[in-house]
């Protein structure tokens, strides 16, 4: 019936605690995950850059990375 899920990350910790279950569901539905990274319509005064909570830049290859260390029950 689907065959993608599409996971909207903003960059934020709390959004990427949804990345276990996200590859749990899709490896036993054998459906492809999509990242997308979520920015706001009207940028602000300065440029904004994701960082983590220890204050270094991210972008998706950590999340990338988080996802693949993952482990299945």
């Amino acid at each position: 019936m689907y065959k993608k899920i599409l996971v909207p990350l903003d960059g934020s910790e709390l959004a990427e605690q949804v990345l276990p279950y996200v590859k749990i569901l899709g490896q036993s539905a054998a459906l492809s995950v999509q990242l997308l990274r979520v920015i706001p319509h009207k940028p602000p005064a300065a440029p904004v850059i994701c960082q983590s909570s220890a204050g270094k830049k991210l972008g998706f290859a950590p999340v990338v990375n988080r996802l693949a260390l993952v482990r299945l029950p």
